[in-house]
């Protein structure tokens, strides 16, 4: 599930994305078991689309839960030659809880896997994003993370 709330004309938005991962029957290979977020496509919780801030596809299980939220604010827009530019600030959380059994899903939810950080994104004629963040968290001694990507996490 996602929602965005845009606020003052449009300059600040809420976003969240809300991932649920329950049902792998059988013996399913890793790979499977990795990949979360069903059409998404996104890899193992941690590293730069879930768990910022948490090493790369550092937690795996057949029951994934994720919570992300960003604040996004833009600076400023301008043209530069013929390109709309509007470079953004963001602030986020990530959060997750992840379980290889259903009995033990309460249990990691006492412990949730916890990420945050900031970031700059600039948005280029509308649908192009380049992406910096910088991700911490306490699971990994609050060690920075720094991602460089394309698109928004979501």
């Amino acid at each position: 599930f996602r929602f965005y709330f845009p606020f003052f004309s449009k300059k600040l938005v809420l976003a969240t994305q809300s991932i649920a991962d329950l049902i792998i029957s059988g013996e399913a290979p890793l790979q499977e078991i990795i990949r979360t977020g069903g059409t998404q496509g996104y890899g193992a919780f941690g590293g730069r689309y879930l768990g910022r801030g948490i090493r790369e596809e550092g937690y795996v299980g057949y029951y994934t839960f994720v919570q992300q939220v960003e604040l996004r604010a833009r600076i400023t827009k301008f043209q530069l030659f013929s390109m709309r530019i509007a470079p953004t600030w963001a602030v986020f959380s990530d959060a997750g809880v992840i379980s290889w059994e259903a009995k033990d899903i309460a249990e990691s939810a006492k412990k949730p896997l916890i990420g945050f950080g900031t970031g700059l994104r600039i948005n280029v004629n509308h649908n192009l994003v380049i992406r910096a963040d910088v991700g911490f968290s306490p699971h990994e001694k609050h060690k920075p993370m720094i991602y460089i990507g394309i698109h928004n996490v979501f």
